[in-house]
């Protein structure tokens, strides 16, 4: 019966399945070619080449997939495992939502530059979700994403920015050179028809540079249609936000930002809140400023109420969350 299923959602995390089962799990999914939207989560298997080659040769037998979700986080896949992702992804032309989430999969620049490259395929993509954070304690499965993965996708980003309305990028805790920075956000200027962007990245894995040096405003003002923006931003000094000032918010609608920052003045927060008289369609507001020293001294409950007061007045705000 389920050869007829247009919709299927499988959450196998943590079973252990290893290669075998998704060897099993692959055949049986073949036979689903009228399947259009598949969400998949087979986090923590074991499962390595061999078992995510005969998983993803499934894939090409779906000709009406339009919405993949694929959790693969925590396996053992490695650059082969990410060639076969890619060929199997490739053959994926009806594709308008993608999410990949990666991380902790031994991974190297090469197998995520392939995985890339086969995303510059798909001309219908409207949302894409990739999540790469890993944890660097695990030297042994991490992505390594020093060399050209990161300018990869940046390519990718230029080449999707004809109709990608949301995208997601997760990136925290991953090695990045700058100018492979420079190149992501190189492709995000150009992805104009943008109406929702979540990033997340750590400053400490960016390479001879710190992200608080970064002109974030001229990437922004060209996404005239961005109206949910959500940054997630751990930095060593909170001139961060000196960046983020500049930003033309008129067309937000939805705006949160999450930084962690060891050094940070408050009038820097100030001057940052001041500018939420910019934000004409503003109805939903977040800020989090955590491990912070510098704040934490300076902060006086007079100071505080001030804050709170100057976001609160803003009538149209229906959600709106403060965290100093």
């Amino acid at each position: 019966m389920y050869t007829n299923l247009t919709r299927l959602t499988l959450n196998l995390q943590g079973n252990l399945i290893h290669d075998k089962g998704a060897q099993i799990l692959g055949t049986v999914l073949q036979k689903c070619n009228k399947i259009e939207q598949l969400d998949l989560n087979l986090s923590e298997n074991t499962i390595g080449k061999q078992g995510a080659q005969a998983l993803f040769s499934s894939f090409t037998y779906f000709n009406n997939l339009q919405d993949l979700s694929l959790d693969i986080q925590n396996n053992k896949i490695g650059n082969n495992g990410a060639k076969s992702l890619s060929s199997a992804l490739e053959k994926l032309q009806h594709l308008s939502a993608l999410t990949l989430k990666l991380q902790r999969n031994l991974m190297s620049e090469k197998g995520l530059s392939s995985i890339y490259s086969s995303l510059t395929k798909f001309e219908d993509l409207i949302s894409l979700y990739i999540d790469l954070e890993y944890d660097p304690i695990h030297k042994n499965a991490n992505n390594q994403m020093s060399d050209n993965g990161e300018t990869n996708l940046g390519i990718t980003l230029k080449k999707q920015c004809n109709k990608l309305q949301k995208l997601t990028l997760n990136l925290k805790r991953n090695l990045i050179k700058y100018e492979d920075l420079l190149n992501l956000y190189s492709g995000l200027e150009n992805c104009t028809h943008l109406q929702s962007l979540t990033l997340n990245i750590s400053e400490k894995n960016i390479l001879k540079t710190k992200l608080s040096e970064i002109q974030f405003s001229p990437i922004f003002k060209k996404l005239t249609n961005l109206s949910i923006l959500n940054l997630d931003l751990d930095v060593d000094y909170g001139t961060i936000l000196e960046n983020l000032i500049p930003l033309s918010y008129n067309q937000l609608q939805t705006f949160s930002l999450n930084i962690r920052a060891n050094f940070m003045k408050f009038d820097n927060v100030k001057i940052f809140v001041q500018t939420l008289d910019s934000c004409l369609n503003l109805t939903s507001f977040g800020l989090v400023i955590a491990k912070t020293n510098d704040i934490a001294k300076e902060l006086k409950k007079s100071e505080i109420a001030y804050i709170n007061y100057k976001i609160c007045k803003y009538y149209r705000l229906v959600n709106k969350k403060i965290e100093l």
